[in-house]
């Protein structure tokens, strides 16, 4: 006769009591052996410290582990139905992590090496020690109980990678948005500065003042649709496509970045494209990776230099054929290109330092810049990358150290 499965609950830990807030809760020990006086002798031995479930057979065995957290189990490796190895097998399929020692009255070294290729913890042969079994399950204990605080403590450090990662992101985020209002903020205060000084001395008329405020008015606006996108790119599903009119956004590129300081003292040639081309991209998104580019290389040398941004529309079969490779060259999405489909590049090149080719592929790192301290962030190369992300672009970088950078991004039609 089968011994009963559960025994009667110990009064200190019964739900909800005051006693099982104090006493922990006694690990569970499995018994899986076919012969009753097994069982029952073996129930006798460690009730006093374990909690102690049995079973008769492999199946009975693995319905217990599948709905009760087991520490150790002692199986019998001869039973009817499911074979001690084969036992062994689900259990360790069902939870890796429970400890099994192997009992049998027949050992041989081929069940001993199947044993231990399953993941077995020790191998006893009947009739053993009762002092020897009483170890061999406490070993098995301490070494689950280890495991646990391996998990546990992976556990922790893994939820603090997590916590750390968002904080990372959150302040890539924030710094990302300061940097795009860093521009056209700055450009806008030196519009009203200008107009200032014209006032003083005397020398503006009317419409110099009404061009000065739409000047400012166009920065202002920007920074407003850069802080409505960012709100919305907190509230939208990702992967929201837009589109946007190319000459437009070009037109609004000159006009934007014709009053920043860096234009000045550089030759910088903006065009216009006379055919009308729709991008999959949204139109903000397209002028704020043009606006990063385009300062970026105003910025590249500190002497004067030229700056030219112009566009070409690529027919699927001329995409491919675009593609450059070399020491001075690095794509990011490269692969995009090979879709067959049609694209619109547009690069922005310049004749200043250049990049040398060591560096090349990590100059679209965050917080990554060539620029002197105080000068560059490295965001924006950042910034583009998201942008061409989650647009389906592409990018290729390709430069010479002291002939010059010709950055070019790749956007499907719409």
């Amino acid at each position: 006769m089968e011994l009963p499965i559960t025994k009667q609950p110990d009064n200190s830990r019964i739900a909800g009591s005051q006693a099982e807030a104090t006493v922990p809760a006694r690990p569970v020990l499995l018994v899986a052996d076919d012969d009753e006086g097994v069982r029952a002798a073996l129930e006798v031995v460690f009730e006093s410290a374990y909690e102690v479930l049995v079973a008769a057979d492999g199946q009975r065995a693995l319905d217990l582990i599948a709905c009760r957290a087991v520490d150790v189990v002692i199986l019998d490796l001869n039973m009817p139905g499911l074979s001690g190895i084969e036992t062994l097998e689900n259990i360790k399929r069902q939870d890796p992590w429970v400890e099994v020692i192997i009992l049998t009255g027949q050992a041989t070294l081929e069940s001993a090496r199947q044993a231990l290729q399953f993941g077995a913890f020790a191998y006893l042969n009947k009739p053993f020690e009762m002092k020897e079994g009483r170890n061999t399950v406490e070993r098995a204990l301490n070494r689950r109980r280890q495991i646990q605080s391996w998990q546990a403590l992976e556990l922790e450090l893994r939820q603090r990678q997590i916590e750390q990662e968002i904080e990372r992101v959150k302040s890539e985020i924030y710094a990302t948005v300061i940097h795009d209002l860093n521009s056209p903020l700055t450009t806008a205060l030196g519009l009203l500065d200008m107009m200032r000084l014209d006032l003083q001395t005397g020398q503006l008329n009317l419409s110099q003042v009404d061009q000065y405020v739409h000047d400012a008015r166009t920065q202002l606006d920007f920074c407003a649709a850069i802080i409505k996108r960012y709100l919305n790119f907190m509230r939208q599903p990702t992967g929201q496509k837009a589109a946007s009119d190319l000459t437009q956004v070009m037109e609004d590129l000159r006009k934007l970045i014709r009053v920043h300081p860096a234009v000045r003292q550089n030759r910088l040639l903006i065009h216009v494209p006379d055919e009308q081309l729709q991008l999959r991209v949204n139109g903000l998104d397209l002028l704020q990776v043009l606006l990063n580019l385009t300062v970026n290389a105003l910025q590249s040398s500190e002497n004067n230099h030229h700056v030219e941004v112009y566009c070409r529309h690529l027919p699927p079969d001329l995409v491919a054929r675009t593609i450059k490779t070399g020491v001075n060259d690095a794509y990011l999405f490269g692969e995009r290109l090979a879709d067959e489909r049609p694209m619109v590049s547009i690069t922005v090149q310049d004749d200043g330092a250049g990049i040398p080719a060591s560096i090349l592929p990590s100059v679209l790192s965050a917080y990554y810049t060539t620029k002197a301290a105080g000068i560059g962030t490295g965001l924006g190369l950042s910034v583009v990358q998201r942008i061409i992300s989650a647009n389906d672009g592409a990018l290729h970088i390709h430069s010479v150290p002291g002939e010059g950078t010709a950055f070019t991004v790749f956007f499907p039609l719409a």
